[in-house]
């Protein structure tokens, strides 16, 4: 743990803190929240929001945010190692 401002913060922050630049003394994080905190969250703060007709939660994600179809991400695990080729 490492302290700012008189405030703890675990090694998770730091690295949200670091990679992602959040500035975990303005944002609080918030572990595990219920389906419901998460919906009143994104209906107060994201800005175009809403509850679907069938109650799901709907909001614009922005630019630059889906993977490119071109990207590929291969976890070396023993379990599928002999399943993965590539080709050159």
């Amino acid at each position: 743990m490492v302290t700012s401002n008189n405030h703890s913060h675990t090694k998770i922050e730091e690295e949200l803190h670091e990679n992602a630049h959040i500035d975990y003394d303005r944002v609080a994080i918030k572990w595990n929240p219920s389906v419901a905190q998460l919906y009143e969250d994104a209906l107060k703060y994201e800005e175009g929001s809403a509850i679907s007709s069938n109650g799901a939660l709907v909001t614009a994600s922005g630019n630059k945010t889906g993977r490119s179809p071109k990207d590929k991400r291969i976890v070396d695990e023993p379990g599928s190692n002999n399943d993965i080729w590539v080709m050159n």
